[in-house]
Protein backbone atom coordinates (compact mmCIF):
# COMPACT_ATOMS: atom_id res chain seq x y z
CA UNK A 1 0.00 0.00 0.00
CA UNK A 2 2.55 2.99 -1.00
CA UNK A 3 -0.45 5.87 -1.30
CA UNK A 4 1.21 8.97 -1.84
CA UNK A 5 0.47 11.41 1.58
CA UNK A 6 2.02 14.62 2.41
CA UNK A 7 4.42 14.83 5.38
CA UNK A 8 3.56 18.23 7.15
CA UNK A 9 6.18 19.51 9.30
CA UNK A 10 7.07 22.96 10.81
CA UNK A 11 4.02 25.17 11.27
CA UNK A 12 2.33 23.39 8.10
CA UNK A 13 5.02 23.68 5.61
CA UNK A 14 4.73 21.04 3.10
CA UNK A 15 8.16 18.78 3.19
CA UNK A 16 7.26 16.39 0.24
CA UNK A 17 5.09 13.64 -1.25
CA UNK A 18 6.33 10.20 -0.10
CA UNK A 19 4.82 6.80 0.02
CA UNK A 20 2.88 6.32 3.22
CA UNK A 21 6.19 4.05 4.70
CA UNK A 22 8.93 6.52 3.84
CA UNK A 23 6.58 9.83 5.76
CA UNK A 24 6.16 7.31 8.99
CA UNK A 25 10.09 6.78 8.39
CA UNK A 26 11.05 10.41 8.43
CA UNK A 27 8.12 11.27 10.87
CA UNK A 28 9.75 8.52 13.23
CA UNK A 29 13.02 10.36 13.07
CA UNK A 30 11.90 13.89 13.33
CA UNK A 31 9.96 12.57 16.72
CA UNK A 32 13.36 11.20 17.64
CA UNK A 33 15.53 14.47 17.01
CA UNK A 34 12.39 16.38 18.89
CA UNK A 35 13.58 15.53 22.64
CA UNK A 36 17.21 17.30 21.54
CA UNK A 37 16.05 20.20 20.24
CA UNK A 38 13.30 20.62 23.33
CA UNK A 39 16.06 20.16 25.79
CA UNK A 40 18.19 22.42 24.00
CA UNK A 41 15.72 25.29 24.43
CA UNK A 42 14.76 24.17 28.16
CA UNK A 43 18.68 24.53 29.19
CA UNK A 44 19.03 27.41 31.31
CA UNK A 45 21.04 30.12 29.66
CA UNK A 46 23.72 32.44 31.63
CA UNK A 47 20.86 33.59 33.58
CA UNK A 48 21.55 36.26 36.29
CA UNK A 49 25.13 36.12 36.93
CA UNK A 50 26.03 37.83 33.42
CA UNK A 51 29.06 40.05 33.31
CA UNK A 52 27.14 43.18 33.49
CA UNK A 53 25.28 41.59 36.73
CA UNK A 54 28.66 40.58 37.75
CA UNK A 55 30.24 43.82 37.87
CA UNK A 56 27.06 45.76 39.31
CA UNK A 57 27.31 43.39 42.30
CA UNK A 58 30.90 44.11 42.66
CA UNK A 59 30.43 48.05 42.68
CA UNK A 60 27.69 47.79 45.42
CA UNK A 61 30.17 45.32 47.42
CA UNK A 62 33.25 47.50 47.28
CA UNK A 63 30.85 51.07 47.95
CA UNK A 64 29.44 48.79 51.00
CA UNK A 65 32.72 47.78 52.02
CA UNK A 66 35.27 50.87 51.02
CA UNK A 67 39.42 49.40 52.25
CA UNK A 68 38.16 45.85 52.36
CA UNK A 69 38.88 42.60 50.03
CA UNK A 70 36.05 41.46 48.41
CA UNK A 71 35.90 38.18 47.13
CA UNK A 72 33.35 36.95 44.61
CA UNK A 73 32.08 33.61 44.80
CA UNK A 74 30.06 32.66 41.24
CA UNK A 75 28.03 29.50 41.92
CA UNK A 76 27.42 27.44 39.09
CA UNK A 77 23.93 26.05 38.11
CA UNK A 78 24.02 22.34 37.39
CA UNK A 79 22.61 22.55 33.45
CA UNK A 80 19.44 22.38 33.72
CA UNK A 81 16.00 22.20 36.35
CA UNK A 82 15.78 18.64 37.13
CA UNK A 83 19.40 18.80 37.82
CA UNK A 84 19.35 22.11 40.04
CA UNK A 85 16.57 20.59 42.19
CA UNK A 86 18.23 17.18 42.28
CA UNK A 87 21.30 19.24 43.69
CA UNK A 88 18.92 21.28 46.24
CA UNK A 89 17.79 18.26 47.76
CA UNK A 90 21.43 16.78 48.12
CA UNK A 91 23.09 19.46 49.90
CA UNK A 92 19.52 20.09 52.15
CA UNK A 93 20.03 16.43 52.67
CA UNK A 94 23.33 17.35 53.66
CA UNK A 95 25.84 16.57 51.14
CA UNK A 96 28.67 18.66 50.40
CA UNK A 97 29.77 20.19 47.05
CA UNK A 98 33.23 21.97 46.73
CA UNK A 99 31.50 25.68 46.26
CA UNK A 100 30.24 25.13 50.44
CA UNK A 101 33.95 23.59 51.15
CA UNK A 102 35.15 27.19 49.22
CA UNK A 103 33.04 29.58 51.08
CA UNK A 104 34.23 27.38 54.90
CA UNK A 105 37.50 28.04 54.11
CA UNK A 106 37.57 31.10 52.93
CA UNK A 107 35.40 32.56 56.06
CA UNK A 108 37.97 30.31 58.36
CA UNK A 109 40.68 32.56 57.37
CA UNK A 110 39.11 35.34 59.75
CA UNK A 111 40.48 38.31 58.17
CA UNK A 112 38.29 41.02 58.94
CA UNK A 113 40.00 42.82 56.11
CA UNK A 114 38.01 40.65 53.47
CA UNK A 115 34.42 40.13 52.45
CA UNK A 116 32.93 36.93 50.70
CA UNK A 117 29.82 37.62 48.01
CA UNK A 118 28.09 34.96 47.36
CA UNK A 119 25.96 35.22 43.77
CA UNK A 120 25.03 32.76 40.80
CA UNK A 121 22.18 32.36 38.51
CA UNK A 122 19.92 29.93 40.97
CA UNK A 123 18.76 32.17 44.33
CA UNK A 124 17.55 28.54 45.65
CA UNK A 125 20.77 26.55 45.31
CA UNK A 126 23.67 29.98 46.27
CA UNK A 127 21.53 29.88 49.36
CA UNK A 128 21.10 26.07 50.12
CA UNK A 129 24.71 26.12 49.84
CA UNK A 130 25.47 28.92 51.99
CA UNK A 131 23.81 27.59 54.31
CA UNK A 132 25.76 24.33 53.93
CA UNK A 133 28.49 25.81 54.75
CA UNK A 134 27.55 28.29 57.67
CA UNK A 135 25.96 24.71 59.18
CA UNK A 136 29.17 22.72 58.40
CA UNK A 137 31.60 25.08 59.32
CA UNK A 138 29.84 26.31 62.73
CA UNK A 139 33.11 26.64 65.18
CA UNK A 140 36.04 27.38 62.96
CA UNK A 141 34.40 30.64 60.94
CA UNK A 142 33.83 32.89 63.36
CA UNK A 143 34.14 36.36 62.79
CA UNK A 144 33.73 35.60 59.23
CA UNK A 145 31.98 38.34 57.09
CA UNK A 146 29.16 36.94 54.00
CA UNK A 147 27.29 38.64 51.59
CA UNK A 148 24.37 36.81 49.69
CA UNK A 149 22.90 38.45 46.33
CA UNK A 150 19.84 37.20 45.57
CA UNK A 151 16.16 37.24 46.54
CA UNK A 152 14.63 38.36 50.09
CA UNK A 153 12.67 34.90 50.46
CA UNK A 154 15.99 33.24 51.94
CA UNK A 155 17.17 36.17 54.36
CA UNK A 156 15.17 34.84 57.73
CA UNK A 157 16.75 31.26 57.16
CA UNK A 158 20.59 32.67 56.46
CA UNK A 159 20.61 35.42 59.17
CA UNK A 160 19.83 32.90 61.76
CA UNK A 161 22.39 29.82 60.43
CA UNK A 162 24.73 33.07 60.42
CA UNK A 163 24.07 33.87 63.53
CA UNK A 164 24.59 30.55 64.94
CA UNK A 165 28.02 29.92 63.24
CA UNK A 166 28.71 33.64 64.45
CA UNK A 167 28.80 35.37 60.79
CA UNK A 168 28.44 38.49 59.76
CA UNK A 169 26.05 38.25 56.57
CA UNK A 170 24.66 40.78 54.56
CA UNK A 171 22.46 40.83 51.98
CA UNK A 172 21.91 42.17 48.32
CA UNK A 173 19.30 42.56 45.96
Amino acid sequence: MNSPCIFWAFAGYPVGIFPAGAAVKYCLRLLTILPLILAACASPGSGASTERELNRVAALAYAKYPGKKVLMLTIKPAGNYISNQMALVAIKAGAEVNDSQAIKEILASRNVEQVLVVTGADDALNAAILERALLDGKGRIQGGRVAFVGSLEYTDSLRQVAAESGVQIDFFR
